[in-house]
């Protein structure tokens, strides 16, 4: 029989074999793609320079999520079947502990492919000058408002801005994303007003105005500092 140590043997040797096969897999397309004769690949190579950024992470992430999720169900298979060792109330209570462990799994390893795959930030002095951010009080409360960005694409679209609130610390206390085009007549400065932040998001074509409550929540706060929800 089984011991509550070999499971837990298992489910680290099962979280290093997921790893290595997340990584070990896109070594091995992008070697294959190396590997084949130039006419075979010479278009993808063309498609790979020329695709847009965000085609690029759809196609970064198409790419690595369904590989993790695939290792993550053989993952499962496998402490299935290791669990059939086990007495019916002792395997269920593994599975649960299973299941509860490849979902925290599944949230960790996603974060390097999310964040990885994710536009880049930068100048941020330029992005907050020009979009008026900056030193602001909010109930007596003195915030800077830090604006960068990703850099538009040759049209001039496209260009990803990340919105953050530090407080007098100089700690976040909240992060908005939005999207600006700078090849279309439309308003992109923030503006204020007692409670609220006002920006400008041109990648919702109904409605380009949005708000932030300031000061701000409890709840954006605790967003900023979790991975995949701020």
């Amino acid at each position: 029989m089984p011991t509550a140590r070999t499971y837990v043997t298992k489910l680290l040797l099962g979280t290093a074999l997921t790893s290595a096969f997340l990584i070990a897999t896109p070594a091995l397309m992008i070697t294959l793609a190396i590997a084949l004769p130039a006419w075979m690949t010479s278009s993808l190579g063309v498609y790979l320079w020329r695709i847009d950024p965000d085609a690029q992470t759809e196609l970064i992430r198409g790419t690595f999520l369904p590989i993790l999720m695939v290792a993550v169900i053989f993952f499962f298979w496998r402490m299935e079947k290791f669990g059939k060792e086990f007495s019916p109330s002792t395997r269920k209570r593994y599975r649960r502990i299973t299941i509860t462990f490849l979902i925290l799994l599944c949230y960790v390893l996603s974060i390097p492919i999310i964040n990885l795959s994710g536009p880049s930030y930068k100048n941020c002095a330029g992005y907050s000058e020009k979009l008026n951010g900056g030193l602001r009080k909010f109930d007596d409360q003195t915030y800077r408002i830090e604006l960068c960005g990703s850099g538009p694409d040759e049209t001039g679209a496209n260009d990803h801005i990340r919105l953050r609130i530090f407080d007098d610390e100089d700690a976040v206390q909240a992060t908005r994303y939005f999207r600006l085009d700078w090849d279309v007549n439309a308003e992109r400065k923030l503006e204020y007003s007692d409670q609220h932040i006002i920006y400008f998001d041109h990648a919702d074509q109904n409605d380009q105005m949005q708000t932030m409550s300031m000061p701000p929540s409890s709840l954006d706060w605790l967003r900023s500092r979790i991975p995949l929800l701020d």
